[in-house]
């Protein structure tokens, strides 16, 4: 199992693909899925007290959850400064960390240039763009 999840700053779904071909969760479960992510995401960074010591303004800290281990999955995300959040659950047999660090970070690419370049998208909307999509399936096609 391989999905691509992104939120925006708000909590709601903005894109969800299933990249594996089986997705088994009905469309309410993602919606779901998105939102309990974000609420748990946003309550962790009230529960951690920031580090005294970091006076580095330039290079902001990871907010909230930032990956997930368990026996059968592995969730990993990335928090955008503009707090877009884009996170991937996959097999614990699936990508290493490092891997879905990297594969977060070109979609992230992606999504800068075929969804924000994007004269005809609004912001905190569902993504709707076709070559947006195209570029995510080409990108994964080798895990599917």
């Amino acid at each position: 199992m391989l999905s691509l999840f992104i939120i925006n700053k708000h909590g709601s779904l903005i894109y969800y693909k299933c990249l594996s071909g089986n997705d088994t969760l009905s469309s309410n479960d993602i919606i779901r899925l998105a939102s309990t992510f974000h609420g748990l995401s946003t309550i962790s960074v009230k529960l951690c007290s920031p580090k005294l010591n970091d006076n580095n303004p330039i290079f902001p800290q990871p907010k909230g959850i930032t990956n997930i281990d368990s026996d059968s999955y592995r969730l990993q995300c990335l928090e955008t400064l503009t707090g877009l959040c884009i996170f991937m659950v996959c097999d614990f047999n699936g990508p290493s960390k490092a891997h879905l660090n990297v594969m977060l970070s070109y979609i992230y690419e992606l999504y800068s240039d075929y969804v924000q370049k994007c004269p005809f998208h609004q912001v905190d909307m569902p993504i709707r763009s076709r070559l947006f999509d195209e570029q995510i399936s080409l990108y994964f096609k080798d895990w599917v």
